[in-house]
């Protein structure tokens, strides 16, 4: 071949430096980026893509690559077209990435591509008649008894109260419960979502809808609690996440994230530790915690010199093996007041009443089951439960 024609051959290669297009037309970009400045390993994500009609009828028929080694993906279909075809779909696939960094993925979708299936560190629901086991955690069938068993090296869910509640503005309580239907909507092998749905007879047959969402990571020995209360006569004032565990002997340890940790011990069954943050119109007011005998504590700690207004919503119970670390997803975004509460009986309890009546009540729930000493990182730090991977997917 002379020059002339190697140099035509050349030019009639497809470009793959920079400014050009190396994706086929039946594939699409996700970029993963870490925001919070922590390293991620084999971290849960979640994406979603719009997609054109008919591009992608089965969720099967796609696969996640980087650097064109495959990763392992779970796609679960939002919604469709009038034709049937996949017109939203979620993927859920794990990344390692350093702090601030970014990933490139390859997403191929439709015609022959069929991804590999997912054989290591598999999740998936077992229903039976007593409740759902996810793993290592079982969640009850009726959500007034919810997390039934958290059996990570050995059992620490408590007997105590274990719902989601709401509050009217005369001071009573309803849990969340009654006739309820459940959907997996995701099943494995890379996450678990289960949804209860329901609705609450309030007095006067006042009907209110609710939905309370289950999400576990198969990497991570964690859950995520959502609920989600419709409440259009605005008759709620508060709602509210209560779990119950159990430690062993005394002395626990306690913690709140407060720009610098605010700590201190349990040694019996009376002991408490109230945190509560104020947001109004202004901002944040003072946080402030309360310590001492169960319904008697007094101010132990408030926000002063370099410490913030705004506590950061997360914090640990910790006893001589287990601890369970906890974060309230958004909180000090809404006006309102939110209150982290715990004990020594092993009670959690985690609330928001809006500054002024909602139609819509929201509260989302992080707890993480570790064993101890905790580990400082994005393992099981509360900061990267509520700081989770961008990722976004684009054409």
């Amino acid at each position: 071949m002379n020059k002339k024609s190697l140099l035509a051959a050349m030019l009639a290669l497809p470009a793959v430096g920079v400014g050009a297009d190396p994706l086929p037309s039946n594939a699409l970009s996700v970029v993963v980026r870490e925001t919070a400045g922590i390293r991620r390993g084999n971290f849960p994500a979640l994406g979603q893509a719009q997609l054109a009609r008919g591009a992608l009828h089965d969720v099967s028929n796609l696969r996640l690559l980087l650097s064109d080694k495959e990763v392992p993906v779970q796609a679960t279909a939002v919604s469709r077209w009038p034709d049937g075809s996949i017109r939203q779909v979620e993927i859920n696939f794990n990344a390692s990435i350093g702090p601030l960094g970014e990933l490139r993925y390859r997403l191929e979708i439709g015609g022959t591509v069929r991804a590999q299936p997912v054989v290591n560190e598999r999740l998936e629901v077992i229903e039976s008649t007593d409740g759902l086991q996810v793993g290592k955690l079982r969640f009850a069938r009726q959500p007034a008894a919810l997390l039934q068993s958290v059996a990570f090296g050995r059992e620490i869910a408590g007997d105590g109260m274990n719902a989601i509640s709401v509050t009217d503005a005369g001071g009573a309580t309803y849990l969340l419960d009654g006739d309820v239907a459940i959907e997996i909507v995701k099943p494995g092998p890379l996450a678990v979502q289960i949804r209860y749905g329901g609705a609450l007879r309030l007095p006067g047959d006042y009907v209110v809808p609710f939905t309370i969402t289950i999400d576990v990571p198969n990497t991570k020995s964690w859950v995520r609690y959502a609920a989600r209360v419709e409440d259009p006569r605005r008759e709620v004032r508060e709602i509210a996440l209560d779990a119950s565990f159990r430690f062993g002997g005394f002395p626990w340890t306690w913690d709140f994230g407060t720009g610098s940790w605010s700590y201190g011990a349990f040694r019996n069954t009376t002991d408490s530790a109230v945190l509560t943050q104020v947001v109004g119109p202004e901002g944040a007011g003072d946080w402030q915690i309360a310590t001492g005998p169960h319904g008697h504590e007094q101010l132990y700690a408030r926000a002063a010199g370099e410490r913030p207004a705004r506590a950061e919503g997360w914090g640990h119970l910790q006893g001589v093996d287990r601890a369970v670390a906890f974060a309230i997803e958004g909180f000090g975004r809404a006006e309102g007041q939110y209150v982290m509460a715990l004990d020594g009986s092993g009670q959690i309890a985690f609330r928001f009443a809006p500054a002024q009546p909602a139609d819509v009540h929201v509260l989302a729930v992080y707890q993480h089951y570790v064993a101890t000493p905790v580990p400082v990182g994005a393992a099981t730090n509360p900061v990267a439960m509520t700081s989770p991977l961008l990722v976004t997917v684009e054409p």
